[in-house]
C-alpha cells in the first residue's frame, strides 16, 4: 500500500529536514498533475509512492528544557493506571517515550475525521525532554499539504525551514528547550514505517542520533497503536502520556513564534499546537 511521509531531496540540491534539528528550504513538491521528482525539490519514491527527505547537519539544541515536570505515564511496569479498567488494556511495558496529554487530546481530535474525508497529513512534531530525560512529543505543526489522498501526503520542505526559523527567533532559553523531528499520519492504516521511510530514517540518524519518526493514526485505540514512535531498528517504542513538559511561557513563546512566521508568509496557517494549549489563530 502506499503512503507518504515527506518530501524527496537529489544529492546536491537543497536539503529538508523532518527528523533533525533543522533543514533547508525547497520548492513546493506537487504540482496539479502529481509531484514530481526534480533536484532541489520534494519528489516522490517510484517503488512505493513513499516520500523522503535528505537532511543536513546544524548545531543541535539543548535537550533539556527547565523546569521540567517529573513524567506521568498513562502506564507503568505493573500495569493499567489505577483509574483504568484492567481487563480493557493489555499488558504493557513501562514508556520510554512520551506525549504530552493535553497535545495529543488536542491533536487526536484535530485529526478526526469522517472515513470518507480521511487523508493523510504530513508536518513537524516538536520534542523536549522531561526532567528525568524521557523523550516526549509536546508539540505539532501540520501545514498545507501540496499533495495528499488516504495513503500518501506531501508538503513543501519550505515548511520545515518556517518551523525552524520561527525557533530561531526565540530568546535560548526558549529556543533550547525542543528539537523537531518528523510527523505523518496513517489514517485507518495503523502506525509502521514503509521501505522509503526507513531509508530516510537511516540518513537523518547518522547526522542525528537521537532522531525518531512519528506515526499517528488516530482511528486506533491503544495510545501505543495511535502514537507510533521508532528506534533506529524500526520498532515502535512504548508510549505514555506525560504532564507539563514545557513551561508554560515556553509554550506560549514558541506557539507565537510559529503562528507570526507563518502570518509573514501571507499563506495559510498551518494547525500550531504546542503544549497544553489548543490551535488559535
Amino acid at each position: 500500500m502506499r503512503h507518504s511521509d515527506a518530501a524527496t531531496e537529489e544529492p546536491g540540491g537543497p536539503a529538508a529536514g523532518f527528523g533533525g534539528p533543522a533543514a533547508n528550504s525547497g520548492g513546493p513538491a506537487a504540482g496539479s498533475g502529481g509531484p514530481e521528482e526534480d533536484p532541489g525539490r520534494p519528489g516522490e519514491d517510484p517503488d512505493d509512492g513513499a516520500t523522503r527527505a535528505e537532511p543536513r547537519p546544524l548545531p543541535t539544541a539543548a535537550a533539556q528544557p527547565p523546569h521540567a515536570a517529573d513524567p506521568a505515564p498513562l502506564v507503568t511496569a505493573d500495569g493499567p493506571a489505577p483509574d483504568e479498567d484492567p481487563e480493557a488494556r493489555r499488558p504493557a511495558r513501562r514508556p520510554e517515550v512520551g506525549i504530552d496529554a493535553e497535545l495529543w487530546r488536542n491533536l487526536a481530535e484535530a485529526l478526526t475525521e469522517p472515513a470518507e474525508r480521511r487523508q493523510e497529513q504530513g508536518g513537524v512534531a516538536l520534542t523536549a525532554r522531561t526532567a528525568d530525560g524521557m523523550w516526549t512529543i509536546v508539540g505539532a505543526v501540520l501545514p498545507q499539504q501540496t499533495w495528499a489522498n488516504a495513503v500518501r501526503c506531501e508538503f513543501s520542505v519550505l515548511e520545515v525551514e518556517r518551523v525552524r526559523d520561527a525557533l530561531d527567533s526565540l530568546a535560548p532559553d526558549h529556543r533550547d528547550a525542543v528539537r523537531i523531528t518528523w510527523l505523518h499520519t496513517h489514517p485507518g492504516l495503523s502506525v509502521f514505517l514503509s521501505s522509503t521511510d526507513h531509508d530516510t530514517s537511516a540518513k537523518w540518524r547518522a547526522l542525528d542520533p537521537e532522531f525518531r519518526p512519528v506515526v499517528v493514526d488516530v482511528t486506533k485505540d491503544e495510545l501505543g497503536d495511535r502514537v507510533g514512535v521508532f528506534d533506529e531498528r524500526g520498532k515502535a517504542l512504548p508510549i505514555g502520556l506525560v504532564d507539563g513538559v514545557l513551561p508554560a511561557g515556553t509554550a506560549g513563546a514558541i506557539r507565537d513564534a510559529l503562528l507570526e512566521r507563518y502570518r509573514r508568509t501571507g499563506g495559510p496557517l498551518p494547525l500550531v499546537l504546542v503544549g497544553a494549549e489548543p490551535y488559535r489563530t
